[in-house]
């Protein structure tokens, strides 16, 4: 310390009496320096009595000063002054109010009680008065000197000082104003919760504290509270005051629809506590009024609006949960008598339902009031309860009483009777497990038996039941069947019981065959251990891998898929070694039995030709030598392959397989021509797995999907020497694998495939193999897609960087193509450079080369290669397929297709890949890497800019295809084949149409390119009657009003005939009102509702604004469409319960919104502005009615609030409607008055319906 304590005494005297604010802020400061320079705690102790009187006396005149000068201050602004244009100094007051010295006289009475210790306070009647003065205004003080105050007067109560009741009450409002705000943090109810005990000093009762209740009340609907234990503990002592428990109740009930699953729960801790803590009248009301309540509500909401009814029950079961204990239990049972046995007879389900969830989590019901007597019949009525529930008609009520049984059962196991278990499992086995109405019942069951068997106790049951449900592995729902994996899984987990005891092994594979990937993903992590096990010898894994391929070949291909990933990338590549091994081997074996079977023949025709004469004899010698040559050839190759697969498998491969084993000692036995003795072996031996050619097959298949599966992990810096092996290892073989599966085109493509992952310097003669296979091809196949092997040659040619020579060939393909459709004799035609290059001739073949190309461009790794390292050829092709434009002009003008190879299918084809070219080469080419210098103006040609190409077939198309569209709605025909023309020309504009809005997708347009595309597409719709193009549009107007919501300043204003994204969706909608007048169904399968939907969500998360005009314009059509059939029908259709009912158009634009909550919510208040703010006719009005009648019979998920309000909207403009009082005696019945009239009678009476079923008062 820097300065004494006499000297700091000395300086607060002198400071006190003197009133100098500046000495005297300076030490309130010192003090609360981290490092103090003065400690006023041991300065007041100094302090005697008297001085402290003196100290307070000052303390309490110069308090005075500055709360009168606040309260003239805050006067003056409060207040309107008449003559605010003078300036008389005389009303300013002398002293002015300094915050600072008041916050630190507070500050000093805060030191200055922390000094006291027990029996050792002293309170200055100045002081007391003062803090008293200070609390009662501390509603109008803000800032720190409020918070001084508070502080002031927490500490006065904890100390319990004098006059504490007094303190206490302002703060306690203040505290909870702190809490009950946005933002407050948890040391905030830790303060609160230290002063509960001042809330027996305050009146609740009393009208003067209806303030401070209303936020004691919101406390309980405050996060904050909830999140902290002292929060809960202050929520658990209001509820000791008989007086807030209706008001906090009521609070509680208003939350719950918004609170979380975890606040639920917490709301569940808070009415319990209270429970136990209160006594009496208190505990009576908290049972009866609260918690008997939330049962009764928990029984009666709607289970389908989710989160409130699950809260409640999640609230309940908080208090369930302390069921253990004899007096909640009888409490629980107690309340339940009343309410829950009758709710399980009432006809309406969701109360079945939720009654039944409430009884299985409350189970078992036991009042320990009762007689022993009385407790079994209520435990046995319970039993009785749960089964008949599971035979309930409502499918919901079945789905809540098996996941409560299987529940009631893991827990009370040992309790429930056998005879009831018994006929418990009766039902589900025999009945629900094969429930036919709905999947998840049957689905709940298998999830039931999967948490029954981590019940020990029912285990030994289960033993005795799983096995009797095997085929319900082929159940037709895949949900089931994937659950029934997980069941196997938990089976094969709990080694109580083999998983093939349930279900075969064989059945195992069928279904690992033919299942989706989620349920063949779970069979395989089931089959891993036992068809690749981790701990087994190679050979024993060998062995049960070619099992497995000889059980079933494509499962072992399904779960070589899925387990390639569940193995550690060592052991995959070891195991990949041991198979390329073993099927080498194999091969070398074969290829020595050949040898051996040739020796033996050609001696048998050397015993024969010591007969025949001499010259034969002399040609016999010729061909023996030239066979003993092949012969020695064929052995030092065999020899050779042998040493190579023995050294690069590594020596333990080899000798732990025992398959390879017996591979080397037959090839030893050959060797030394021992043919009795083969013979023997022969004879002894089983055939091997190996001898089945499509077992052999299945290798190949195995070690390519596991070379596929682990390209990810192979292609990491740190397992480069695994890819190396393998690449090395794999090479060497490849030439004698394909000579020995050369007849076949299985085993042939998939070495193909392998041979694909290489390098192209380990397998030089498989390029030429690739391009002769791709140019031998046959056309028909590829087109009917049924024949897909060239991907595999077009994939290897792209690894091996060889994709110059393919674009080369399929450019030449093309060329040809074109100019069998192009009119010869008038048109020179150059001829393309890079037809020099290829010396062979072939069959040209352009539509298999749009089918590679396609591959190519869908292909993710190919593409990327194929854009760095042949973009000038890419663009080459572009430009050749330009020439599309001419021949679709010539084809528009004939009756005919224009060739052969230049059919229509061909220039759609050709079209859509131009256009597909066009978006993918947009790009600029990347950058050359470090040390290759390019010529600029190689760069420059390299440069692609999809827009302005684009924006040329848009011309074209306006020009050359939309007349043509136009003379199929109506004017002269130039064709004759129109149906053919107007499929081509459609096909045509759809395709263009989608491609340039994947230009807005990846960012690659304009603003001024947007609105000509959007120009484009309104012609196309206008022109158009027959709905070709409703999905384009839509897409396109989603993806417009994205790009321009990014890239367009909102600030600009919009011209109304500029068509934007919104208004472009306008236009779909009021084509489809104007195409479904005529028709019944949509024109084509589309996805329109999708395609509506993700429009108008994207709408609402951009602009509330624009969503809204689209909705209502929408809203608008449906309306004007059912005016139009009302006036079609003379009436509305009163037989209408459903949307379906009201016509394609209503149906498929409102359906497309009920199956949706939160696009509902929207659509019907878009509904409720267009009935208040449009002009309608009666009409309109009665087609707005009826369309609500219609909705609250068949409403989906739009809420009856939704319905309420526009209702209410429909009735206010209604009630404005003013009707004729008399109507003539003349007048006829089809006048518009009587049509007038009649309309607007139906729309009330249908509206005093709506209310009434509503509750709209």
């Amino acid at each position: 310390m820097t300065t004494t304590s006499m000297t700091a005494k000395q300086q607060l005297l002198e400071a006190v009496e003197g009133h100098q604010p500046a000495p005297f802020l300076s030490l309130i400061q010192g003090h609360e320096k981290k490092r103090k320079t003065v400690d006023l705690e041991e300065v007041v102790l100094e302090l005697s009595r008297g001085e402290v009187k003196h100290v307070w006396g000052c303390l309490q005149a110069w308090a005075d000063e500055q709360v009168t000068a606040f309260v003239a201050e805050h006067h003056n602004q409060n207040e309107e002054i008449a003559a605010s244009g003078t300036n008389n100094k005389d009303q300013e007051s002398t002293n002015k109010y300094n915050e600072k010295l008041l916050e630190g006289i507070v500050k000093f009475a805060h030191i200055y009680i922390s000094t006291f210790k027990e029996g050792t306070t002293f309170i200055p009647g100045k002081m007391l008065e003062m803090t008293l003065l200070l609390h009662e205004m501390l509603a109008a003080f803000n800032g720190s000197v409020k918070l001084a105050i508070v502080s002031l007067c927490e500490q006065w109560w904890l100390q319990e000082l004098e006059a504490q009741d007094l303190l206490v009450t302002n703060v306690l409002s203040h505290l909870l104003e702190a809490t009950t705000r946005n933002g407050a943090q948890k040391k905030e109810v830790l303060r609160l919760w230290k002063l509960h005990n001042a809330l027996a000093t305050i009146d609740l009762d009393s009208p003067n504290n209806k303030k401070f209740v209303e936020l004691l009340t919101y406390c309980i609907s405050c996060p904050i509270f909830l999140n902290c234990d002292e929060g809960i503990k202050w929520l658990v002592g209001l509820f000791s005051w008989p007086s807030l428990i209706p008001l906090l109740h009521k609070e509680v009930r208003l939350a719950i629809p918004e609170c979380t699953r975890a606040h639920s729960a917490k709301y569940g801790e808070v009415y319990f506590k209270a429970w136990k803590a209160s006594q009496g009248d208190t505990k009576k009301t908290i049972e009866e009024e609260c918690i008997q309540d939330l049962m009764y509500t928990a029984i009666h909401a709607n289970p389908m609006s989710s989160r409130p009814s699950a809260n409640l029950h999640h609230l309940l079961h908080h208090i369930h949960s302390y069921k253990k204990h004899r007096a909640v239990s009888s409490l629980i049972t107690e309340l339940y008598q009343p309410i829950l046995w009758r709710s399980f007879t009432v006809a309406n389900g969701y109360v079945r339902m939720n009654a039944t969830g409430l009884l299985c989590d409350a189970f078992p019901l036991n009042d320990y009031n009762l007689s022993q007597e009385e407790q079994s019949n209520l435990l046995e009525r319970q039993y009785h309860t749960l089964k008949t529930l599971l035979l309930d008609p409502c499918h919901l009520v079945r789905i809540t009483a098996v996941k409560g049984v299987f529940n009631i059962l893991c827990k009370y196991w040992i309790m429930v009777p056998n005879e009831v278990i018994k006929a418990i499992f009766k039902t589900l086995l025999t009945v629900l497990v094969y429930d036919v109405t709905t999947a998840e019942v049957r689905l709940e069951v298998i999830k039931g038996l999967t948490l029954l068997l981590g019940s020990a106790d029912a285990v030994p049951f289960l033993i005795q039941v799983l096995p009797r449900l095997g085929d319900v592995f082929d159940d037709a729902n895949h949900k089931v069947r994937e659950a029934f994996a997980k069941l196997l899984l938990k089976v094969k987990e709990s080694q109580a019981l083999k998983y093939w005891d349930i279900v075969s092994v064989p059945h195992l594979l069928h279904r690992l065959e033919l299942d989706n990937p989620k349920v063949a993903q779970l069979v395989s992590r089931l089959l891993l251990s036992s068809f690749h096990p981790f701990t087994k010898t190679d050979e024993e894994l060998l062995q049960r891998s070619l099992s497995l391929l000889e059980e079933n070949r494509m499962a072992a291909r399904r779960f070589y898929q899925y387990a390639g990933s569940m193995i550690s990338l060592p052991n995959v590549v070891h195991f990949m070694l041991l198979l390329w091994l073993c099927l080498s081997n194999h091969i070398a074996l074969h290829r020595q039995q050949q040898q051996q079977q040739q020796q033996q023949s050609d001696d048998e025709e050397n015993e024969d030709s010591e007969d025949s004469g001499k010259n034969d004899s002399g040609r016999q010698r010729k061909q023996q030598s030239v066979r003993g040559g092949r012969r020695c050839e064929r052995d030092s190759l065999v020899s050779t392959s042998n040493k190579e697969n023995a050294a690069g498998a590594g020596g333990t491969v080899s000798s732990k397989t025992s398959i390879l084993s017996k591979d080397f000692e037959t090839s030893k036995v050959l060797a030394e021509g021992d043919e009795e003795k083969e013979e023997e072996e022969s004879e002894d031996e089983e055939v091997s797995p190996l001898d089945n050619l499509d077992v052999l097959c299945g290798i190949l298949d195995t070690v390519g999907i596991l070379w596929a599966t682990n390209a990810h992990r192979l292609a990491k810096p740190e397992n480069n020497k695994y890819l190396e092996a393998l690449r090395n290892k794999l090479s060497r073989n490849f030439q004698h694998f394909f000579k020995y599966f050369k007849g076949n085109a299985d085993a042939s493509r998939t070495l193909l495939y392998i041979a694909s992952f290489l390098p192209k310097s380990l397998v030089p003669t498989l390029v030429g193999h690739c391009m002769s296979q791709l140019k031998a091809i046959q056309v028909e196949q590829v087109v009917s897609g049924s024949d897909t092997s060239y991907k595999s040659f077009v994939n290897a040619l792209c690894n091996w960087k060889h994709g110059d020579s393919l674009l080369e060939l399929l450019s030449e393909w093309l060329e040809e193509g074109f100019k069998s459709g192009l009119i010869t004799g008038n048109k020179e035609r150059r001829r393309s450079r890079r037809q020099v290059r290829f010396c062979e001739t072939s069959t040209p073949k352009p539509q298999v080369a749009l089918h590679i190309l396609c591959h190519i461009l869908e292909h993710p790794i190919n593409r990327v290669s194929t854009l760095q390292r042949h973009r000038a050829q890419l663009l080459d092709i572009i430009q050749d397929l330009t020439k599309v434009k001419d021949l679709i002009t010539e084809r528009l003008h004939r009756n005919e297709e224009l060739s052969d190879l230049c059919c229509d299918t061909f220039l759609c084809e050709c079209w859509s890949l131009y256009l597909r070219l066009v978006v993918v080469c947009h790009h600029s080419p990347s950058k050359e890497p470090p040390g290759k210098q390019s010529i600029g103006r190689e760069t420059e040609d390299l440069i692609f800019h999809s827009p302005a190409c684009v924006l040329e077939c848009l011309e074209w198309a306006s020009s050359t295809l939309v007349p043509y569209l136009g003379e199929k709605n109506g004017g002269k025909r130039k064709l004759q084949d129109t149906e053919e023309a107007f499929t081509l020309i459609t096909t045509l504009l759809r395709s263009l149409v989608t491609s340039s809005t994947h230009l807005l997708i990846i960012g690659a347009a304009n603003i001024p390119f947007v609105y000509m595309l959007n120009d484009f597409v309104k012609i196309l719709i206008e022109t158009d009657s027959n709905g070709m193009f409703w999905e384009e549009g839509l897409c396109l107007a989603q993806e417009s009003y994205e790009f321009l919501w990014v890239y367009e300043s909102s600030e600009e204003e919009k011209d109304e005939t500029i068509i934007t994204g919104s208004r472009l969706a306008n236009i779909c909608i009021s084509s489809m009102a104007d195409y479904f007048k005529h028709h019944d169904q949509l024109p084509q399968e589309c996805e329109l509702s999708n395609t509506l939907v993700h429009l108008l969500m994207s709408l609402g998360q951009r602009s509330r604004q624009d969503q809204s005009y689209v909705l209502e314009h929408l809203m608008s059509c449906v309306v004007e469409h059912l005016c139009w059939r009302i006036e079609k029908n003379n009436g509305v259709d009163k037989e209408a319960k459903c949307i379906q009912h009201l016509g394609g158009f209503v149906a498929l634009l409102v359906g497309t919104f009920q199956k949706q909550t939160k696009l509902s919510i929207v659509v019907m208040d878009a509904f409720s502005h267009f009935l208040s703010t449009a002009n309608h006719d009666m009409t309109s009005l009665l087609a707005a009615c009826h369309l609500l009648e219609v909705l609250l019979q068949d409403s989906g998920k739009i809420s009856r609030y939704s319905l309420k309000q526009t209702v209410v909207a429909a009735n206010s403009v209604m009630s404005a409607v003013a009707l004729p009082e008399k109507e003539s005696e003349e007048a006829d019945q089809e006048s518009p008055l009587s049509i007038y009239k009649d309309s607007a009678k139906t729309a009330n009476k249908i509206l005093d319906n709506l209310k009434e079923s509503l509750s709209i008062v």
